[in-house]
């Protein structure tokens, strides 16, 4: 299993929810922590409505690699 997805299981997100979040409505902001030029923080919601957040990066083309999420309330 990569270790992207064990980080995202440790905080009882599933590969699939972290997904979901950019096909619903989102708010998008750079991310805090300065780990490179792309890496941004999403708040969003998952299809069944959980809040997560998650930290993804920008690899162009439509194509995010997600970091880690956890579960946000906004």
């Amino acid at each position: 299993m990569p270790l992207i997805v064990d980080h995202l299981l440790m905080h009882q997100v599933t590969p699939e929810e972290a997904e979901e979040v950019f096909f619903n409505p989102y708010i998008i902001t750079p991310n805090k922590k300065k780990h490179g030029p792309h890496r941004y923080r999403i708040d969003g919601h998952t299809d069944a409505g959980r809040g997560l957040r998650l930290i993804f990066e920008d690899r162009g083309g439509n194509y995010a690699k997600i970091i880690t999420g956890w579960d946000y309330e906004s």
